[in-house]
């Protein structure tokens, strides 16, 4: 029977009804199914009173604006890992993930945790996890580069060339077939590395001051030099990458030309990245000049040293490369107490496993200063 769709008067009519049979002369057999009756019109209604009650709570705790803890009958799961990311972010879990850190040894902060896991990987603090996500959001370039977390290797494919759809009138001649090229970019993750040196008092302080110190300066000096490899990419692409336009100029057209070469898709979310020597010249070209516009059309611009001095990129980071994480955001550090020991310091090595690359034809132009016009190189 469906006790879930029976009204509560209907119910509790039901179990008086068994109530009344069961004194009755009845076999064994029908007391047994009266018994198992009863116990799924209770469990139903005692079910409906626990969800009355919770209704009533919340009802309540909206009405004066306070804030309540969740019932133990009400969502374990999120009750679990609230008390988890508590633990995690304790004085005691941040010194033990501080002492994982320098050890490598995470049976302190498997003891913490409050739930059996399986496959355990260490679960970092709140600001460890927000100091990275910083460092990785406030990079101009990698924060507008599309995302992946596959393992291993990730081959993207992409376009060569490829035709319009054809216009096609009732009764006309048959279309013809695309004539579509192909290209595959095969995204291959490196172990992105950058090491700090740390006194023996630095490293018996361990606590928050000393993870925010590492993971600060590792973070950022990781995710920069991933950009960098990306810039690296556009400038000098390799045999068989998808194609990256290239022009010539003068310091004023640069963006300009940059702009007219990139393809169509490119164009909605284009931007600019230069260093900051060329952003001066290509100001004070415009100064000069006495121009009251903008050069950059107002495209987002992005400094980066690792552009040379008289070079210009225009395009879409978000449609022309992709960054892929196959461990996530997961920057792991290991400790080398040995080989600055004479000299009281140790080194933190961080290390990011991660694959980047262009993934789109002309999605990029790199742009020559000191022509006197534009043009193709």
């Amino acid at each position: 029977m469906d006790y879930a769709n029976m009204a509560s008067d209907a119910l509790e009519a039901r179990r008086q009804e068994i109530a009344a049979e069961s004194t009755e002369d009845r076999t064994l057999e029908e007391l047994t199914s009266l018994e198992a009756e009863m116990r799924a019109i209770t469990d139903e209604l005692e079910t409906r009173k626990a969800a009355e009650e919770e209704r009533k709570r919340l009802a309540e705790s909206i009405a004066t604006n306070t804030k309540i803890e969740p019932t133990n009958e009400v969502e374990p799961e999120i009750r679990k890992e609230s008390n988890n990311m508590e633990i995690r972010n304790s004085k005691e879990y941040i010194k033990a993930f501080a002492d994982y850190v320098v050890t490598g040894k995470d049976a302190e902060l498997r003891a913490l945790i409050t739930e059996n896991v399986e496959n355990w990987t260490v679960a970092v603090p709140s600001f460890v996890d927000d100091i990275v996500r910083t460092a990785y959001e406030s990079n101009g370039i990698i924060s507008r580069i599309r995302k992946s977390e596959f393992k291993g290797n990730l081959k993207v494919n992409y376009e060569r060339s490829a035709q319009n759809a054809t216009k096609h009138e009732e009764g006309g001649a048959a279309v013809s077939a695309e004539n579509l090229s192909l290209g595959i970019v095969n995204l291959v993750p490196y172990s992105y590395k950058k090491w700090v040196q740390v006194s023996d008092e630095a490293l018996d302080m361990r606590g928050e001051e000393f993870l925010r110190y590492i993971y600060d300066e590792i973070s950022y000096r990781i995710f920069k030099t991933i950009g960098d490899d990306l810039i690296s990419q556009i400038v000098t692409p390799a045999t068989g990458s998808p194609a990256i336009a290239t022009g010539s100029s003068n310091a004023l057209a640069a963006v300009l030309t940059g702009r007219g070469l990139i393809s169509e898709e490119a164009d909605g979310d284009a931007v600019v990245i230069l260093n900051r020597t060329t952003w001066a010249a290509i100001e004070s070209a415009r100064l000069a000049a006495n121009y009251a516009f903008d050069p950059f059309y107002g495209m987002p611009v992005i400094m980066s040293s690792a552009v040379a001095d008289n070079k210009v990129i225009v395009g879409s980071l978000s449609r022309g490369a992709q960054l892929n994480l196959p461990s996530g955001l997961d920057i792991k550090m290991k400790l080398d107490e040995l080989t600055m020991a004479t000299q009281d310091m140790n080194r933190v090595i961080g290390r990011l496993y991660a694959a980047i690359g262009v993934v789109a034809p002309n999605a990029f132009a790199v742009v020559t200063i000191g022509a006197a016009g534009g043009g193709n190189s």
